[in-house]
């Protein structure tokens, strides 16, 4: 019963973080597509190239910052709570 209030804890607290942050995810997409549209510019980077690039970032961003996220919330957890939640 202690790992599931941990483990509902941590879950809570991420999903919370998650939709508080849902701002800041959008800001940092808005910074890397305008880095991104310098570093395609300064390159000559072929249009088709960078259409497909910006558009995968804005399809996956999100996904892929919450995967990181996950990752380490997992690595924090002290060992015995990692392998219970690891083992389900």
């Amino acid at each position: 019963m202690f790992i599931g209030v941990i483990v509902y804890a941590i879950v809570g607290g991420t999903l919370t973080r998650m939709f508080t942050s849902e701002g800041t995810i959008a800001e940092n997409l808005a910074l890397k597509i305008r880095a991104f549209e310098s570093f395609a510019q300064d390159t000559a980077l072929d249009p088709d190239l960078k259409r497909d690039i910006q558009q995968f970032l804005m399809n996956n961003y999100t996904d892929l910052i919450l995967k990181v996220d996950i990752e380490t919330m997992i690595d924090d957890l002290p060992s015995w709570i990692k392998e219970d939640v690891l083992v389900n």
